[in-house]
């Protein structure tokens, strides 16, 4: 009866789709196995350089400010000067790099690097707000964990 309702919804192909399935298992579960390990080193890699990259860019903010203290965030945005190729010569240890929702890589270059994490435009903004180097008007404090924060607002306990 089962066989019935699987040519019925499925058809000759699909009965064939499922064969393979079903004899071949062992050889696709491999390589989805394999294929998220190569993507979680690939994403572990790009997160080592975008956390040194952060940290570059608070050390110079704090610099600058030191110098300049009452500098405004366009002109500090502008003086902010990031080593890409140094950077990413030294954090990488895999030729590869992938966001964490990304299904693909890509090479591990200065450019590729570079576009990937200066494509949102507030990136330098929102790295210097939660590191509390520089606040937009009218925010009081900047939220350096957003979890703890909402969960403290649902538990209402004071952090």
């Amino acid at each position: 009866m089962s066989r019935f309702w699987l040519e019925t919804f499925l058809g000759r192909i699909g009965d064939y789709i499922l064969f393979f399935f079903q004899n071949y298992y062992f050889y696709i579960v491999a390589l989805l196995v394999i294929y998220g390990i190569f993507m979680a080193v690939s994403s572990y890699n790009f997160k080592r350089i975008e956390r040194k990259i952060d940290e570059e860019i608070v050390t110079q903010a704090k610099q600058i400010l030191d110098r300049h203290p009452g500098i405004s965030y366009v002109s500090l945005a502008e003086e902010i000067n990031i080593p890409w190729v140094e950077i990413v010569y030294q954090r990488s240890f895999f030729p590869y790099v992938s966001r964490e929702a990304d299904l693909w890589v890509q090479r591990t270059l200065a450019n590729t690097v570079r576009k990937m994490i200066m494509e949102n435009s507030n990136k330098l903004k929102s790295v210097l707000v939660r590191k509390g180097i520089f606040f937009e008007e009218g925010d009081e404090e900047a939220r350096s964990n957003l979890y703890l924060d909402y969960i403290h607002r649902i538990t209402k306990r004071k952090p």
